[in-house]
Formats: C-alpha cells, sequence, structure tokens
C-alpha cells in the first residue's frame, strides 16, 4: 500500500546517529516520489532542518494528520508517541532494541546491573532509581500486529518474533552509512595505517576502559584516541589514518540485507 502522508518522528534538540537514519529515511522516501515528513516532536513550530541532515530531501510537518491513508514511524524510545493518534497506520523502527528496554524497570535494573558487574542486590536500588514514567509504552499485547515493525539487525527480528509479532507485520529497515566514509576509505594506503585505535568515549566506557587499563599495563605501542569533539571531516580524516575503531554501545551494529 502506498501511503499519502508518511511522517517520521524524530528529536531537533538530539542529534544521533539514530536522528540521522530518520532524516536519511525521510530524504530517500522523497527521492523515490513519496511525501514524506520529519516531525519534530521536541520543537513543533520550527522551519529549519539542523545542518547536519540538510543534504538530505527533507520536509517538515508541524503536525500529524490522524487519517488511516497516512502512515506515522517512530523510534522505539519513543513509542509512548503512537497512543496520541487513534487512526494512523502506526509503526516502529527498531534502531535499537536496549534503548526500548530500559524503558521497562525490572528490565532496566536488571541490564544496568550486568553492564555495570554489581551485585544482584543492586536492582532493587535501581528500580527505585529509573521509575517507569506515567507514559504508556509499546507493549507486545493483542494488538502488536496493528503496528509495523522495522529492524535493523538479526537481534531485533529475533526478539520480535519471540514476542509474537507476525513475520507479515516485519520489514528489514537500516540506515546506511555516510557516503564519504565509502568513498575516502577506498583510497586510503593501508601502509600508510598508524598504530591508532579509535573509541567512542560514550558507549560502552566501562568496557572500554578494561581495554585501556590492560593496554596501558603492557606498555603497548598502540595510541588510543577518543572520537570527541570532532565534525564528520575530522572523523574520516583520523579514520584514514587509524587501524581499528571499537565500539560497545547498546546497539550491535547494522547487519546487510538477508540475502533473498
Amino acid at each position: 500500500m502506498k501511503y499519502k502522508k508518511i511522517y517520521m518522528v524524530a528529536s531537533y534538540q538530539y542529534q544521533s546517529g539514530g536522528t540521522e537514519s530518520s532524516h536519511q529515511l525521510v530524504g530517500w522516501l522523497n527521492d523515490r516520489g513519496n511525501d514524506a515528513y520529519i516531525y519534530y516532536y521536541d520543537l513543533k513550530e520550527t522551519k529549519d532542518i539542523p545542518i547536519k541532515y540538510q543534504r538530505y530531501s527533507i520536509k517538515i510537518s508541524t503536525k500529524i494528520e490522524d487519517k488511516d491513508c497516512n502512515l506515522m514511524i517512530v523510534p522505539e524510545t519513543l513509542t509512548n508517541i503512537l497512543y496520541q493518534y487513534k487512526t494512523i497506520q502506526k509503526g516502529i523502527w527498531w534502531l535499537s532494541l536496549n534503548y526500548y528496554l530500559y524503558q521497562i524497570p525490572n528490565i532496566h535494573s536488571e541490564l544496568v546491573r550486568e553492564k555495570y558487574e554489581l551485585p544482584v542486590w543492586s536492582e532493587k536500588f535501581i528500580k527505585v532509581l529509573f521509575r517507569k514514567s506515567n507514559e504508556k509504552i509499546f507493549e507486545f499485547g493483542e494488538e502488536k500486529n496493528a503496528f509495523l515493525h522495522f529492524y535493523n539487525c538479526e537481534y531485533v527480528k529475533m526478539y520480535l518474533e519471540k514476542n509474537g509479532v507476525s513475520i507479515n507485520n516485519m520489514f528489514y529497515l537500516c540506515g546506511p552509512i555516510r557516503d564519504e566514509y565509502y568513498e575516502r576509505g577506498a583510497a586510503v594506503d593501508i601502509n600508510n595505517k598508524e598504530d591508532i585505535i579509535l573509541y567512542n568515549p560514550n558507549k560502552g566506557l566501562h568496557f572500554t576502559k578494561k581495554i585501556l587499563k590492560y593496554a596501558n599495563n603492557i606498555n603497548t605501542k598502540y595510541k588510543f584516541i577518543p572520537l570527541i569533539n570532532m565534525n564528520s571531516e575530522k572523523i574520516v580524516s583520523i579514520m584514514e589514518k587509524s587501524k581499528l575503531y571499537i565500539d560497545f554501545g547498546d546497539f550491535p551494529g547494522p547487519e546487510p540485507s538477508p540475502v533473498k
């Protein structure tokens, strides 16, 4: 079915890989003749697109028309917005399953305890600190197959199947890596690589610190550099001369489209 209008709900204030994927999707849809819009839930009156995403064919909508001929897609962290509309076809893009799970108190406390290697008894205190908000989030009840589910890796697909989502309601959808990474990467001479390992200081740092400590103890020749306070050009430039990038965040990373 071709929808009359497609709305992708995203954040204006918070820019991340998932937010960029949302803009890429809208641009991709518009480039192929669809009528697609970004809806900024946290800045509804803006007509400006963040500079980072202006390369895409983006249209902004300040409201969502609640009609059955339209489609609204939200990321897994914003499923509460689904319940503000009654008629429109609704979809969830599971960009990072764990971010959804963090919204469920029991699972949140277990994940945090395991992530930071805390004792079992700490889960009770974590539950108190991170109480569930009053906003309704998506639950895998009887209406689960009234929604469209978009997954980007096998980890998410298996979770959806385990929770009873029909294969007919699941669709593979994974945002691309920026073209400049491929273009510049193809021209790199690996003989000019330096003993540099890059890491993301905002994701999985608790585990990365173990590697840094071990590397320091063995006096390794490798230099560890965090990717922080860098624009895209700087990141591409330093990746050209680095040998490895590590990231132990909650999103396991995109996978190639399944072979059909």
